[in-house]
């Protein structure tokens, strides 16, 4: 390179992400092996062309795309249902059964039905709370069948709810919708003791829907 400067370094040493790249404090090789590459001054004077994909991409790191992922990023929902779906999804929602495992609760039971534990699969389809409001669901959109479990249900969808048809737009969305509802419902009747009537609750979701 001879005295030409590729970049002006120095300038950005004062950001620790950059000093880190740059030959700072933190690019040691403990944190280069982190980070899964040699990304120092040294490196960058050698490639012929800077690309913030590559660069982007060797942060992020080298992971399998999991098959629901088109199921929240081509979803039309509103945010907050998609980030509960996300949630939900990864089996992420702070449900009795987890609580449990960290000694938060003692009592798992679902607070829908009050039989079977506060789990993922059961709050969202094996309850008989959920179960009758996916059959409102189905009849709304001419789906023949029951709910089954979560695994059954997301493996359903994935093949047979993709692409940008309308009816499979409305399907992801609906879903999406009342996977929030159901979590919503069940928070309500923990912590205000509110209990709705399943007939408000199929006309409050078919009004955020439509």
């Amino acid at each position: 390179m001879g005295s030409h400067v590729l970049w002006e370094t120095k300038g950005l040493m004062g950001c620790s992400r950059t000093s880190s790249f740059m030959g700072g404090e933190e690019n040691t090789p403990s944190a280069q092996r982190t980070l899964g590459f040699d990304w120092n001054e040294e490196y960058v004077e050698q490639i012929d062309k800077f690309s913030i994909e590559q660069l982007y991409k060797a942060l992020r790191g080298d992971y399998q795309k999991v098959e629901w992922r088109r199921l929240t990023y081509n979803n039309v929902a509103c945010p907050k249902w998609i980030f509960a779906f996300y949630l939900a999804l990864q089996s992420r929602l702070l449900t009795n059964d987890r609580l449990a495992t960290w000694g938060c609760v003692e009592d798992v039971h679902c607070v829908l039905c009050g039989t079977d534990g506060d789990s993922h699969n059961h709050i969202f389809f094996r309850s008989l709370f959920s179960s009758q409001v996916w059959q409102k669901v189905f009849c709304w959109q001419s789906i023949h069948g029951k709910a089954r479990g979560w695994e059954e249900e997301t493996t359903w969808v994935i093949a047979e709810c993709k692409g940008k048809q309308a009816r499979a737009e409305v399907y992801r969305m609906s879903l999406a919708a009342t996977i929030y509802l159901i979590w919503q419902e069940r928070n309500q009747q923990i912590f205000q003791k509110i209990t709705r009537t399943l007939t408000s609750w199929k006309i409050r979701l078919f009004k955020r829907c439509i």
